[in-house]
């Protein structure tokens, strides 16, 4: 990388075949596929269109601030810039990559065009009613591990079913909603209200608590169902215990900011130290 990037900038001009060519000379099984092969000139490309964009732990709060600033060339903020930089940079995922969003029985389950690539697809485990193991969700890493998250869209209205089969499925335990898309006629209700069960598709969905503040609203839920009963060993009397796992949803009320970051990582009990394996993140 650092050989090409000081080429590109010496000569106006990069090789990667001949780079790789020469490296070969003293390491000679050095990029074995087309895939590596590729990253390669990806890399490259990001690296020469978007330059050095790190900063210091000391300092990210000043670069942070510099990113907010309007652009030197131009009337938008360098965050804006930097975006649309991404996106120019970014690849598009072909047909075949997302064949199995494309099927005819899958296609109408997506909300819009933004099909998930066959490569991340989460699908659902337990047989339900006839429905298929499709839902539109990808696992998506996080720093601490690459399947810290679960990023899904808000589900049509004839998928609101398998959203809650996705969190059961994978044993999600917290939920963030990204905006209160419900307030919207083309967005299914997806939550009860306090104290009130719902049925979806005949998973029942319990409410047993709402709090909120100005940025987050919180919903404590948890499955009705038939519960398994626990006997235990050591006791001779008819008492018994049923199984019960809450699911912490937070939803944002106002667009996404530094305070509204804070404030969901708090709840659902994030830090730098500890980051949950079964989050998902719902997304429009």
């Amino acid at each position: 990388m650092d050989h090409m990037l000081d080429q590109a900038s010496k000569e106006n001009g990069i090789d990667v075949y001949a780079c790789v060519t020469a490296l070969r000379q003293s390491r000679m099984h050095m990029v074995q596929t087309v895939d590596q092969y590729k990253f390669i000139h990806l890399a490259v490309l990001e690296a020469h269109t978007v330059g050095s964009t790190c900063s210091s732990a000391a300092q990210f709060m000043s670069h942070y601030s510099a990113l907010n600033r309007q652009s030197s060339v131009s009337t938008k903020t360098v965050f804006s810039e930097q975006t649309e930089i991404l996106s120019s940079i970014g690849q598009s995922l072909s047909e075949e990559e997302t064949g199995v969003a494309r099927l005819a029985e899958n296609s109408t389950k997506n909300r819009t065009g933004i099909l998930p690539a066959n490569r991340h697809l989460l699908f659902l485990q337990m047989p339900f009613n006839g429905r298929s193991d499709y839902i539109n969700a990808v696992q998506v890493p996080g720093y601490k591990g690459t399947e810290n998250f679960i990023a899904t869209q808000w589900p049509l209205e004839d998928t609101v079913v398998d959203f809650w089969r996705l969190v059961k499925d994978h044993d999600i335990q917290h939920i963030v909603l990204l905006e209160q898309l419900s307030l919207q006629s083309d967005f299914p209700k997806i939550l009860p209200e306090s104290g009130q069960t719902e049925n979806f598709g005949e998973i029942r969905v319990h409410c047993k608590e709402i709090e909120q503040n100005d940025t987050i609203v919180s919903y404590t839920v948890q499955f009705i169902e038939k519960l398994e009963e626990v006997v235990y060993m050591n006791t001779n009397t008819g008492e018994t215990n049923f199984t019960e796992q809450n699911i912490n949803v937070v939803v944002l009320k106002k667009p996404l900011s530094n305070q509204s970051i804070i404030d969901v990582r708090s709840k659902l009990g994030l830090n730098f130290s500890r980051t949950s394996t079964n989050c998902a993140v719902v997304c429009t």
